[in-house]
């Protein structure tokens, strides 16, 4: 059976086409295909913590690249899981507390 929403060739009796079209309602769902938010890898937590603790701007960019990144597949959904977004968000704001106060302490 075709997909008239993708084109694939499905097994017949298929329920649901990987691109999400379900058959029987003939209605595009999530696809199985869908893409997972993973975690960060280890290093790059712990540099980025031990950056936003010395209130290094390397800090601050890697707790953006935690919080903010994007999936490459889904333009839509964000990479990393909601609690490592949630621990780049407290990751930012510790290394943007500790480089102003290093600033000042300089001024």
């Amino acid at each position: 059976m075709i997909c008239p929403n993708c084109n694939i060739d499905n097994p017949e009796g298929a329920v649901r086409c990987n691109c999400g079209y379900d058959f029987g309602t003939s209605t595009v769902v999530d696809s199985y295909s869908a893409v997972v938010a993973e975690k960060p890898s280890t290093p790059l937590l712990v540099i980025g913590w031990i950056c936003s603790i010395l209130g290094g701007w390397l800090g601050i960019v890697i707790a953006c690249i935690i919080t903010f990144s994007k999936n490459k597949q889904d333009k839509s959904q964000y990479k990393y899981d909601e609690s490592s977004r949630k621990q780049g968000k407290i990751m930012l704001g510790i290394a943007i507390a500790m480089t102003v106060i290093s600033i000042i302490r300089i001024l």
